[in-house]
């Protein structure tokens, strides 16, 4: 799970943003990206992020956009994790390992606010969905999505 990296994009939460953040770090997650962050998760969230962080031993960076995480991070591969209805293929998590073995770096970005992200935004990446019905929060989301992984990594005894 270490060369995974998570991405909290787009909120005013102050609370999504520590929860996403403690929910990684959980998960085995030690780098983690906000960007596009404002309002009250920016002057609280984000402050309270970085302790986290610290405490746990993981990097939190915080960027403009996504855009930026392309110019960061040379070899990157987004996937973006968004509703069913906006994506045409689930996630799969083999072709995530297989990237990774290929020397590209999976980064799993979740959205903060609804809808989640733009069509220009999407056009950075992969567009991806698990295949569970319902509108499921970010934090939760991301939870789901970094369990599969684990577990996958651990069957795989990697």
């Amino acid at each position: 799970m270490n060369n995974i990296i998570t991405v909290l994009h787009n909120t005013l939460s102050n609370q999504r943003v520590i929860d996403f953040v403690s929910t990684s770090i959980s998960l085995g997650v030690n780098t983690i990206i906000l960007t596009k962050v404002g309002g009250t998760a920016a002057q609280i969230g984000i402050p309270e992020a970085f302790k986290q962080a610290i405490k746990n031993n993981a990097k939190l960076i915080v960027l403009p956009d996504i855009n930026d995480i392309k110019s960061v991070f040379e070899k990157a591969q987004l996937y973006f994790f968004v509703q069913k209805e906006y994506a045409k293929e689930e996630f799969n998590v083999n072709e995530l390992f297989e990237l990774y073995k290929n020397g590209f770096q999976p980064i799993l970005i979740f959205g903060g606010l609804e809808p989640g992200f733009n069509k220009k935004e999407l056009e950075l990446g992969k567009a991806v969905h698990l295949n569970i019905g319902g509108n499921i929060p970010s934090v939760s989301l991301a939870a789901i999505v970094l369990f599969i992984i684990k577990r996958f990594l651990e069957e795989q005894n990697v």
